[in-house]
């Protein structure tokens, strides 16, 4: 969901391990992470997912809105 709590997006599906990534997918999805998450002490090198705990999620549907009881919209893939 977004910062607030007050506005939200909720994805249902499923999710998959998704296996060990191809060095340059690795190489992205560290750089990314360390981008984000560095300051919080957290910076994977790309053989983080070597070991798995990398998953694909595939969504059923949202739900999402900014005011509740006036623009609840949901989507169903």
């Amino acid at each position: 969901h977004l910062e607030s709590g007050d506005q939200a997006i909720i994805l249902e599906g499923t999710s998959a391990p998704a296996g060990i990534p191809d060095p340059e997918l690795a190489a992205r999805l560290a750089e990314e992470y360390r981008g984000k998450y560095a300051m919080h002490g957290y910076s994977p090198e790309p053989n983080q997912w070597d070991e798995g705990g990398l998953y694909v999620f595939t969504p059923r549907q949202c739900l999402a809105w900014t005011v509740f009881f006036e623009n609840p919209t949901k989507f169903v893939f």
